[in-house]
């Protein structure tokens, strides 16, 4: 079953989305926590589908702990929530969001991205007897958004972000 992590510093949040996770437990189970570095330690111990945080908390903020989905989880959904946020904050989020809840939100709102992101999970699959150059053409050319791990017959592994066909970052074991 799909694993949801909620996390926010706000007991009236995390009390509403446990009420939540109990009228869908059959859909997903919810997890919430009231801190970045709780979620970084449910993260190491539990396989997360989707990650739902608050920006503006302390110690580790929200900023700080999607960055650190997107470099140890890479391949984990994110939406962040926020009540504050503006043009400049919006840019400044990492491009792997699914989508930005502005708060106050809908309950029902909250449900949909929460489906619709469990509904459309990363694909995942095995190719042989392409060359890296003419597959990463491909995925130019369909504008397509997705994590690419490719593996060399050496054992080193490398990932590359892509995002509506453009490269927004790599990884690469040396």
């Amino acid at each position: 079953m799909d694993k949801v992590l909620i996390v926010d510093d706000s007991p009236q949040i995390l009390s509403l989305m446990q009420k939540v996770g109990n009228r869908y437990k059959d859909e997903f189970e919810l997890i919430a926590v009231n801190s970045g570095r709780k979620a970084m330690e449910v993260l190491k111990k539990t396989r997360i589908s989707l990650v739902i945080t608050d920006l503006i908390m302390p110690q580790i903020d929200g900023l700080t702990l999607l960055t650190h989905i997107n470099q140890q989880y890479p391949y984990t959904l994110c939406v962040a929530m926020t009540a504050y946020a503006t043009d400049t904050l919006i840019r400044m989020l990492p491009d792997n969001l699914v989508a930005v809840l502005r708060k106050p939100f809908n309950v029902q709102e909250l449900i949909d991205i929460i489906r619709k992101s469990l509904k459309t999970k990363p694909a995942s699959g095995t190719m042989q007897g392409i060359s890296i150059p003419s597959f990463l053409q491909l995925i130019e050319m369909d504008q397509k958004s997705c994590a690419l791990r490719i593996s060399l017959s050496d054992g080193r592994q490398g990932v590359f972000f892509f995002k509506e066909g453009d490269v927004y970052d790599a990884v690469f074991e040396d």
